[in-house]
């Protein structure tokens, strides 16, 4: 990453956002220590099945 976009995220998340009265470095590293990693990318379930999505958006099987 350039420089000016580390220096503007760093600007952008020490300042109090107006709806949350919060810093958004601050509430990451209190929730770090929660996080867990995401799930695997590759979805689990039947591979190859065939479905049919009708006119109103209706998945059918």
């Amino acid at each position: 990453m350039c420089r000016t976009a580390v220096a503007w995220c760093a600007e952008i998340n020490a300042r109090k956002y107006s709806e949350t009265q919060a810093i958004a470095d601050d509430r990451l590293a209190v929730e770090r220590d929660v996080l867990r990693p995401l799930p695997s990318v590759r979805l689990e379930g039947r591979r190859g099945a065939s479905r049919k999505v009708d006119k109103l958006s209706t998945v059918r099987m």
